[in-house]
């Protein structure tokens, strides 16, 4: 296939995404839950050249890609989607989703048959706190503008690790 038909069949799987619903979910609904993202990642090594790659300012081998997100905010969206294609059993595991009944609203679905074990954890193994700053005074701020660079990721692993894991 020719460049040119490559790309018009990456627009056509991104259309049919898009558009693509089951009965008993409304476009509506799919159009108020889904937003769309775009990203430019840096290069990591030498990239295939086509539409979605931008070069890199000082390099010609390397190339910036453009990633196109269509990101889902309601889960519950994603449970009627396999509700709709006849999922029957569903099983979920994890220490934190309790409890159950918020859990289920998120997902807008019943659990007709579930399971809340006991805490495990004792009062003296939990510590809350806020930390503003690492020990080099750089602003914790974990935005998602933010949390990507290397001044905070090396904030975080000298001062804030250390603190939440003493016995590694």
């Amino acid at each position: 296939m020719h460049r040119s038909g490559v790309n018009m069949q990456k627009m056509l799987d991104l259309v049919k995404v898009v558009f693509n619903h089951s009965e008993g979910i409304s476009l509506e609904e799919c159009t108020q839950q889904y937003k769309v993202h775009l990203k430019v990642e840096k290069a990591q090594k030498k990239a295939r050249s086509d539409v979605w790659t931008v070069s890199s300012a000082g390099s010609s081998d390397k190339k910036d890609t453009r990633v196109l997100g269509y990101w889902c905010f309601s889960p519950g969206l994603a449970m009627k989607e396999l509700l709709v294609q006849g999922v029957r059993s569903l099983i979920l595991t994890s220490g934190t989703l309790s409890p159950l009944t918020s859990f289920s609203s998120e997902l807008q679905i019943e659990f007709p048959i579930s399971y809340e074990g006991p805490h495990v954890i004792q009062k003296d193994q939990v510590f809350v706190g806020v930390v503003c700053k690492g020990c080099d005074n750089v602003p914790l701020n974990s935005s998602f503008s933010k949390s990507e660079l290397c001044s905070y990721c090396a904030s975080w692993d000298a001062g804030v690790l250390p603190l939440l894991l003493p016995h590694v």
